[in-house]
């Protein structure tokens, strides 16, 4: 059996509070393994946040970096340049992307803003959806409100309430429901 270093850098904060444990640290953030108790928070002032299992957490926040999930998350906020999902992500607030954000599975959350593309391979029930950049969902898109900046791809479905599109290009290759 391999021995690893449990090693806590310096600027590293653990705070354990009735909703679950806080982890904030200047550096990456990478969770392997599931740490046995509930976690409420993880914020990286500079650095990635590294999900590797499936984790409910009220917030991840990467504003200088980026937030990696290769299983569904259930959050309450997410905020970071660039978010990748490899899975689904249920967030009950706000999601919020200075540059990327992709998700391989369904989204659900009643705001997204992201002042970059955003990409869904799966379907997405978005209320406020604002976009500063491409758009494509794979699915359907279901949403209360929709403003793109650019170019809009829809494969399935759409049905919202008001559409505000001021790119060159907008195309949904299902059913639009207004």
């Amino acid at each position: 059996m391999d021995k690893t270093a449990f090693v806590i850098p310096k600027g590293l904060r653990f705070e354990q509070t009735a909703q679950g444990i806080i982890i904030e640290h200047e550096g990456d953030i990478i969770l392997q393994e599931a740490l046995g108790s509930a976690i409420q928070k993880i914020s990286s002032t500079k650095g990635d946040v590294h999900i590797s299992v499936p984790l409910q957490i009220t917030e991840i926040l990467a504003p200088r970096g980026k937030i990696f999930t290769e299983h569904k998350l259930v959050a309450s906020r997410l905020e970071a340049q660039i978010i990748h999902s490899k899975a689904s992500l249920y967030v009950s607030e706000h999601v919020l992307t200075t540059a990327v954000l992709r998700v391989n599975g369904d989204i659900e959350t009643p705001k997204l803003t992201a002042n970059g593309s955003v990409t869904i391979g799966g379907s997405a029930r978005i209320e406020q959806l604002a976009v500063e950049g491409d758009l494509t969902i794979s699915q359907d898109l279901i949403c209360e409100q929709l403003y793109c900046t650019d170019k809009v791809t829809i494969n399935r479905n759409l049905k919202a309430s008001n559409i505000e599109s001021k790119g060159p290009h907008f195309e949904c290759m299902g059913n639009v429901k207004t």
